[in-house]
C-alpha cells in the first residue's frame, strides 16, 4: 500500500512538472519578454523619480512602500536604503543576469536570493531589488494553509487506498488458509468492479477445489469398501491351498492391501459424524512402552530413554487409546524398517512441559532430503517412489498419523538429516480442544 501511495505521489509529481512545463513553454516564453520590458520602464520611472544624485528622503520611502531594497552606484558615491541592501554590479551584474531586449540600460537577474533590476539613469546605476525572504514571510500563513491542505489530499488518498485494497487482504487471508487446507473457504464479494469478479472468481475456484478432492476422496472410499469383499475371498482361497512361497507371496499382498484399506477407511471415518474420538485418560508412558515393546521385535530394535521436564509417573493425556496406538506403531515402524543395517536402536523419549507432553521417536537411518519434508504428510506421497516390499506402504499412513494428532489438538513433525537419522516429534496437549 506504501508503495502504492508513493507511486500515486510521483505520478502527482510528474504531471505538475508536465504542466509546469508546457504552460513555462507556451506562456511564460511569450510574455517574459514583455514583462522585462515593464518592469525596466517602471525601475527607470522610479529612478527619475529619485534622482542623481539620489534623493534619500524620496528613495527611502519608495523602498518601504514598495518592500524594496534600493541602492545606487555612481561618480558621487554610493548609496543604499539599507545595511542589507546588495550592490550586484559589483559581482558581475550578480548570478545569471542578463539584458532585457530592446533596453540595453536595464538588466534583470538574481544575487543572494534576490531579484533585482538595474537601470543606469544620469550616469549612475540603480539597483532595485526584492528579497524573497521578506515575501515569505508576509505568506507564512498561507504556507501553512497549503501544507495543512497537501497533508489532507495525502491522508485522504491513504484512506482511499486502504479501503480499495480491504478486498485484496481478504483474498491473502483466503489464500493462506487454502494452503492450510481449508477447502471450500469463502471471501465475502463486496465490489462490482475487478476485485469484485477476482473474489468471485476465487469462490468458484474453492468450491471447484473442495469438490474435486471430496469426490477423490469419495472415489477411494468406495473403492475400498469393494475391495474388502473379494479380498476376504481371496485370504480364505489361500487357507485351503498347499503352503509354499507362492501362497506366502500373495498372502504378504494381501495383507499390505488390507493395510492400505484400512487406513483409507480410517482416513474417512475421522471426518465422519460417527468416528469421533473414544477420548478417555492415558497414561502416555505405558502407552508408549507397549509400542517400544512390539518395535523391538525387529532389528535394530527400539528403546524408550529418560525424557526431561517430568515426573517419576508417566503424564496423563486425554485420547483416543487405540488411535493414538496406531500412530504410534505407524511412526517406530518407519523407524525400525529405514534403520535396518544400522547397529543403533530407535530411541523414543517423552518430555513433559506445562503445555503438554511430547513424544520423540529418534533413528540413525538413511534420513529424508531437506526438499522432500513438506511433503511428507500428503496422501498417497512417498520418499522412496520404488515402492519396494523392503519399504512397503503406499504413503498413506504418516498422513493418517497427521489426522489422528489433529484430532486430539496436538501436532506432529519431522527433521531429518540425510545419512544421520530422522526425528518425528508427536505433541499432546493438556488442555487444548480437541475434533472429531
Amino acid at each position: 500500500m506504501l508503495k502504492m501511495l508513493l507511486n500515486l505521489l510521483a505520478t502527482g509529481l510528474l504531471v505538475n512538472v508536465c504542466v509546469g512545463g508546457f504552460w513555462r513553454m507556451s506562456f511564460f516564453r511569450q510574455t517574459h519578454a514583455a514583462l522585462e520590458r515593464n518592469v525596466g520602464h517602471y525601475a527607470h520611472f522610479l529612478a527619475g523619480e529619485i534622482g542623481s544624485p539620489p534623493d534619500t528622503a524620496k528613495a527611502l520611502a519608495l523602498a518601504s512602500r514598495y518592500s524594496l531594497r534600493i541602492t545606487y552606484h555612481g561618480p558621487d558615491g554610493d548609496w543604499a536604503s539599507g545595511p542589507g541592501a546588495a550592490f550586484p554590479e559589483r559581482n558581475g551584474h550578480g548570478t545569471g543576469s542578463h539584458l532585457v531586449p530592446g533596453d540595453p540600460g536595464t538588466r534583470t537577474g538574481w544575487s543572494r536570493h534576490r531579484f533585482f533590476v538595474q537601470v543606469d539613469h544620469e550616469g549612475g546605476r540603480f539597483t532595485f531589488a526584492t528579497d524573497l525572504r521578506e515575501m515569505m514571510d508576509g505568506h507564512a500563513g498561507y504556507l501553512a494553509l497549503l501544507i495543512l491542505l497537501v497533508s489532507g489530499v495525502l491522508a485522504c488518498a491513504w484512506l482511499a487506498i486502504r479501503r480499495l485494497l480491504t478486498p485484496l487482504r481478504g483474498l491473502t487471508a483466503a489464500v493462506e488458509r487454502i494452503r492450510r487446507g481449508e477447502l471450500g473457504h469463502q471471501v465475502p464479494v463486496c465490489t462490482r468492479d475487478e476485485l469484485g469478479d477476482l473474489a468471485r472468481s476465487f469462490n468458484a475456484m474453492s468450491t471447484g477445489l473442495q469438490e474435486m478432492v471430496r469426490s477423490r476422496e469419495q472415489l477411494l472410499l468406495d473403492v475400498s469398501h469393494e475391495l474388502r469383499s473379494p479380498l476376504t475371498r481371496i485370504k480364505l482361497a489361500l487357507e485351503m491351498g498347499p503352503e509354499g512361497m507362492a501362497k506366502e507371496s500373495i498372502r504378504d499382498d494381501v495383507g499390505e492391501m488390507e493395510v492400505m484399506i484400512s487406513e483409507i477407511l480410517e482416513t474417512a471415518r475421522l471426518d465422519s459424524a460417527n468416528g469421533k474420538l473414544n477420548l478417555e485418560p492415558v497414561d502416555l508412558e505405558d502407552l508408549v512402552s507397549e509400542a517400544v515393546a512390539d518395535a523391538d521385535l525387529r532389528a535394530p530394535g527400539a528403546r524408550l530413554v529418560a525424557g526431561g521436564g517430568g515426573s517419576a509417573a508417566g503424564p496423563m493425556v486425554k485420547a483416543d487409546r487405540m488411535r493414538v496406538r496406531k500412530v504410534l506403531a505407524n511412526i517406530l515402524d518407519n523407524a525400525v524398517k529405514f534403520s535396518q543395517g544400522k547397529d543403533a536402536p530407535v530411541e523414543v523419549r517423552i518430555e513433559t512441559g506445562t503445555a503438554g507432553a511430547t513424544v520423540r521417536v529418534k533413528d540413525k537411518g538413511v534420513g529424508i532430503p531437506e526438499d522432500e519434508l513438506p511433503r511428507l504428510f500428503e496422501p498417497f506421497y512417498r520418499v522412496d517412489r520404488s515402492r519396494s516390499r523392503e519399504t512397503g506402504g503406499y504413503g498413506l499412513g504418516l498422513s493418517l498419523c497427521r489426522r489422528i494428532m489433529e484430532a486430539h489438538g496436538g501436532s506432529i513433525s519431522i527433521s531429518s538429516r540425510v545419512g544421520e537419522g530422522t526425528e518425528v516429534s508427536l505433541v499432546f496437549p493438556f488442555d487444548a480442544p480437541v475434533g472429531p
